[in-house]
């Protein structure tokens, strides 16, 4: 062998080294960016998850809320909430890999649209209670607190002690205290 087929020789044995590493570090690249690619989609699917739930809490906080007190301000809140909900429940749809995982977050989505139908129900059934209270009760009320009163003047100003004692006030009243005690009417 000549010095010059060693040298060729040698150089393309360098290149043929050189190819095969390209190759190898090539394919661990591409291998380290579809792992990243699966990263971030797993990131971005549990982030959503985590938005879901807190926005599932956020409605349920309001709806309890709507509960104690009635204001159509707070259901818009819930309502928001819900809002959030279904659009955060989207993005694992989209993006789950595995069938069995977007089927799972397919049916969270439905019962989140049964939540929020349920909602609506709600809504319109405690306008309606608050509407037949407001209407049908408070009239009523009313006049028998007013009537009351006056039953109670009445008693005190006869001392009829058993009637003072039906409605639970003090039977034995000094002389100044019948006249001075003067029970409040609403109007």
């Amino acid at each position: 062998m000549t010095t010059k087929f060693k040298i060729i020789f040698g150089f393309s044995c360098m290149i043929v080294i050189l190819l095969i590493m390209s190759a190898l570090g090539y394919n661990y690249m591409r291998q380290s960016l579809l792992s990243l690619d699966a990263y971030q989609r797993n990131v971005r699917i549990t982030v959503a998850l985590g938005n879901t739930l807190g926005a599932l809490n956020e409605a349920r906080s309001q709806m309890n809320r709507y509960l104690a007190v009635p204001t159509p301000a707070i259901m818009e809140n819930a309502q928001k909430a819900l809002d959030v909900y279904l659009a955060e429940i989207e993005i694992p749809i989209k993006e789950a890999v595995v069938p069995e995982n977007s089927t799972i977050a397919q049916a969270i989505r439905d019962d989140g649209k049964a939540y929020k139908d349920g909602l609506d129900a709600l809504a319109a059934a405690v306008t309606r209670l608050h509407d037949a209270y407001t209407n049908g009760m408070r009239v009523p009320s009313r006049e028998i607190t007013e009537r009351t009163a006056t039953l109670r003047q009445a008693a005190l100003e006869v001392g009829n002690e058993q009637v003072l004692a039906d409605l639970g006030m003090p039977t034995w009243f000094p002389p100044w205290a019948v006249t001075s005690i003067r029970v409040p009417t609403r109007t």
